[in-house]
C-alpha cells in the first residue's frame, strides 16, 4: 500500500504515515510533541503560512514554449507572470498555483475549473483562455494579455483627480461588462464575483473585458447548491441579498445585482453601501435601499436610478431576468451606437465632481465576524426581521482567486473600509491634467463632427456588412457576420478597419488586415495574435476614405502573403510572421447604408 496509513486529524481522512500534508483538505501535519496526541495546531488545521510564494526565475520556459519575464502580480492562491510565447513572440499571461498549496485538491481543482469555465466562453468582451498546460513546474493557465488597467483603477485614477467618468464613456465601458457577463451566461455560467477589479479596459481602444473566473460556477449547479464551496463566496461590496443569505438556490441573478452595484460606482466613484463591520454590510445589502445616483451626481438622467433600482432589486423575481433585459433597457435609453474610449481619456472623458458632502467617510479596516452571520430583511426572499443566524462563515471572504491581470492584490477581498481616496497605485499612466470644461457647449454651438455621420449599419459591393460603431476619435467598422469573410480568421464584433477625420474632410484608414490561409490550411485559435497586421499606407500611398453623404469609397491594402509567412502545425495555421514584408498593393471598396 506504499506505508503505513493514519488519520489526518484536520479532516479524518485517511493519509499516508510521514506525509508533509494531507491530499484531501490541504493540512500541514505537525508531529506530536506528546505519544498518541497531536498538537493543537494539527488538530485544527494547518494555518497557511504567511510568505511570499516561490517565484519562477525569469528566463525560465514553460510547456517548452512560454519564456517567463517577469512576475505581475500574486494572490493567496496563485502567482501572475508575463511570458513571451518563444515561437511567435507575443506577450501572454501565465496564472499559476503557488507552490506550497500545489498539493492541495481544492486549490487545482478550482484551476482548473477557472479553465474549463473560460474555455466555454469566446467573446471579445471576456479574456480570453489559450491553454491549459502542465510540465514539471506546475500547472499554468495560460491567458490574453491585457495591456491597459483594471476598473477599479480607472474609477479611482479620476476620483483622485476630483474627476469622474464621463456618463456616456461610462455607459459603453458598462454595456461591454454586460456583453461579456452575457456570453457567460449563455454557457450556464454566473461569474458571483463581479466587481470593478474583475473588469479589465484595454488601453489602446477602451475595449472591455470581464475576467476571473475563479469562483465561477455553472448555473445548474449553483441552483441547487452542488459544489465543494463552503460559506459567503464574492466581494462583500457587491454580494446581493441572497449571497449574503448564504441561500444555496443561486442563479445568474446574482450577477445581475453586482452589475447594478458595478454600475453605481462606476458613475459616482463610489460604492453604494459601506460599513465598519462586515455584518453591518451585508444588513445594508438586505434591508437599506440604494442611494439615488442623481443625489449624488447632477449630470445624470433620472432613468438611471429607475435602472439600477431593478437591477439591485433586494427580490430577485424583481431584478432584471437576464443580461440581456438588462441591455435592452440601457439600449432604449441611449439613442445610437455606443462610444468607447480608452482608459486614459483626456478631459473631454472627465466630469468635475462637483462640491458635495462625502458621502463615505474613511474608517477601520472592517474586522469579520468570528461566527458567521447570515441576514434576511423585509425587502428579501424569507421576509421577516429574525436576520441573525449561524449559517455562513464570513471568513470565506478571502477565497477569490487571484486574477489574470497583472494588477493583482492579496488583500482585494479582505473585509475592508472601501475608499477612494487613498494614494494612487496604477503605474500605467496617470490621468489627464488637463482641466474639463466648466460647462458643456450646447447642441447648437457643437461644431459637427464628421465621424457622427458614419455611425450605423454598413454593407459593402460585395454584400459584407459591417456595423460602423464610435471609439474614441474613430469609427471602428465591425465584422457583422464573420461567415462572410472566411476563410480569413475575422469574427463577429471585430473591427475589419478604422477610421479617423482628417481636416480636409477624408479619413485615413487603418486597414487590419488577416490574410487567407493557404489551400487546404485553417487557422488555429493561437495564431490571432500574430496573424495580423494594420496597414496605413501601401507604397508611400496613404490609405484615405471618403464620404458624399450617401456612398463611403475606402482604400484598402491587397497583400500576397507566400507559404513561408504561415507557420503550419498539422495542417493548422499556428503563427504568423512578417506580414508587412509581403507584396501589396491598393484596392478600393464602396459602401452604403443599409445591410439588413
Amino acid at each position: 500500500m506504499g506505508g503505513a496509513q493514519a488519520r489526518c486529524p484536520a479532516c479524518g481522512d485517511v493519509a499516508v504515515a510521514g506525509s508533509t500534508f494531507c491530499t484531501s483538505c490541504g493540512a500541514k501535519f505537525v508531529t506530536a510533541t506528546v505519544p498518541g496526541e497531536p498538537p493543537v495546531e494539527a488538530l485544527a488545521g494547518a494555518k497557511p503560512e504567511a510568505q511570499k510564494p516561490e517565484r519562477v526565475p525569469p528566463g525560465t520556459v514553460i510547456d517548452n514554449k512560454y519564456k517567463v519575464d517577469r512576475v505581475l502580480g500574486e494572490g493567496g492562491m496563485g502567482v501572475v507572470y508575463l511570458a513571451e510565447d518563444v515561437h511567435t513572440g507575443a506577450f501572454i499571461v501565465l496564472k499559476a498555483v503557488r507552490p506550497e498549496l500545489a498539493h492541495r485538491r481544492d486549490v487545482r481543482e478550482r484551476t482548473l475549473g477557472e479553465g474549463r469555465v473560460l474555455a466555454r466562453i469566446d467573446h471579445p468582451n471576456v479574456v480570453h483562455l489559450n491553454a491549459v498546460v502542465e510540465d514539471t513546474t506546475g500547472l499554468w493557465l495560460v491567458m490574453q494579455y491585457i495591456d491597459g488597467e483594471s476598473l477599479d483603477k480607472t474609477i479611482k485614477r479620476h476620483a483622485d483627480g476630483g474627476e469622474r467618468v464621463a456618463f456616456t464613456v461610462a455607459l459603453d465601458i458598462f454595456r461591454q461588462v454586460l456583453l461579456g457577463v452575457a456570453a457567460a451566461h449563455r454557457e450556464g455560467i454566473i461569474h458571483r464575483d463581479l466587481k470593478p477589479a474583475n473588469v479589465l479596459v484595454r488601453r489602446k481602444d477602451g475595449v472591455a473585458k470581464v475576467t476571473d473566473f475563479g469562483i465561477a460556477k455553472p448555473e445548474e449547479q449553483a441552483r441547487v447548491g452542488q459544489g465543494k464551496t463552503k460559506g459567503i463566496i464574492g466581494s462583500l461590496w457587491y454580494m446581493s441579498p441572497e449571497q449574503v443569505q448564504g441561500k444555496k438556490d443561486l442563479d445568474k441573478r446574482v450577477d445581475i445585482y453586482s452589475l447594478g452595484i458595478l454600475l453605481f460606482e462606476l458613475l459616482t466613484g463610489r460604492v453604494p453601501f459601506n460599513a465598519d463591520s462586515s455584518y453591518e454590510l451585508m444588513r445594508m445589502h438586505v434591508e437599506d435601499p440604494l442611494p439615488k445616483v442623481v443625489s449624488i451626481r447632477s449630470d445624470v438622467p433620472a432613468w438611471i436610478d429607475d435602472l439600477l433600482g431593478r437591477a439591485c432589486a433586494k427580490n430577485r423575481d424583481e431584478r432584471f431576468g437576464s443580461v440581456e433585459e438588462f441591455l435592452s433597457a440601457l439600449d432604449a435609453h441611449m439613442p445610437g451606437q455606443p462610444t468607447h474610449l480608452p482608459t486614459h481619456l483626456p478631459a473631454t472623458g472627465l466630469t468635475r465632481i462637483p462640491s458635495m458632502p462625502d458621502a463615505t467617510k474613511i474608517g477601520a479596516d472592517l474586522q469579520p465576524t468570528a461566527a458567521g452571520t447570515s441576514i434576511t430583511g423585509p425587502g428579501s426572499e424569507g421576509g421577516g426581521r429574525g436576520w441573525i443566524y449561524a449559517l455562513v462563515g464570513v471568513a470565506a471572504l478571502g477565497a477569490g482567486v487571484a486574477g489574470v491581470f497583472f494588477l493583482l492584490n492579496g488583500d482585494n477581498d479582505k473585509p475592508r473600509r472601501r475608499t477612494t481616496n487613498s494614494a494612487p497605485t496604477s503605474t500605467l499612466g496617470t490621468s489627464a491634467t488637463d482641466a474639463p470644461p466648466t460647462s458643456k457647449p450646447s447642441a447648437s454651438e457643437a461644431p459637427r463632427d464628421p465621424l457622427e455621420s458614419l455611425v450605423g449599419t454598413w454593407k459593402s459591393e460585395a454584400g459584407t456588412k459591417f456595423e460602423g460603431v464610435r471609439v474614441g476619435d474613430a469609427i471602428e467598422f465591425r465584422v457583422a457576420d464573420a461567415k462572410q469573410l472566411a476563410p480569413s480568421d475575422y469574427r463577429d464584433g471585430e473591427a475589419r478597419f478604422i477610421l479617423r477625420a482628417e481636416t480636409d474632410g477624408t479619413f485615413r484608414v487603418e486597414d487590419k488586415i488577416r490574410p487567407q490561409p493557404p489551400v487546404g490550411k485553417t487557422f488555429d485559435p493561437k495564431s490571432r495574435n500574430t496573424c495580423q497586421e494594420v496597414w496605413t499606407e501601401v507604397d508611400g500611398r496613404p490609405l484615405k476614405a471618403t464620404f458624399d453623404g450617401t456612398r463611403l469609397t475606402v482604400a484598402f491594402a491587397k497583400i500576397a502573403p507566400r507559404g513561408g509567412n504561415f507557420t503550419v502545425e498539422d495542417d493548422a495555421i499556428v503563427a504568423c510572421s512578417r506580414l508587412k514584408d509581403v507584396s501589396a498593393s491598393q484596392g478600393s471598396t464602396v459602401l452604403v447604408r443599409g445591410g439588413s
